[in-house]
């Protein structure tokens, strides 16, 4: 992940924000993300199959 958020941090960091500020036009307060605003590492991201009982 350390590469590609280099070669792609002003990218990351716009989308994070896109979704941050998503329902501020509506009157909403803007969302909140965990981990301190940065990029998971991909080893602490949590797999879909493992959800599944």
């Amino acid at each position: 992940m350390p590469v590609m958020y280099g070669l792609l941090k002003g990218t990351l960091t716009a989308v994070r924000e896109w979704f941050r500020d998503l329902k501020i036009p509506d009157g909403k307060p803007a969302n909140k993300f965990g981990l301190g605003n940065k990029a998971a590492k991909k080893l602490s991201m949590t797999r879909p199959s493992d959800l599944v009982a």
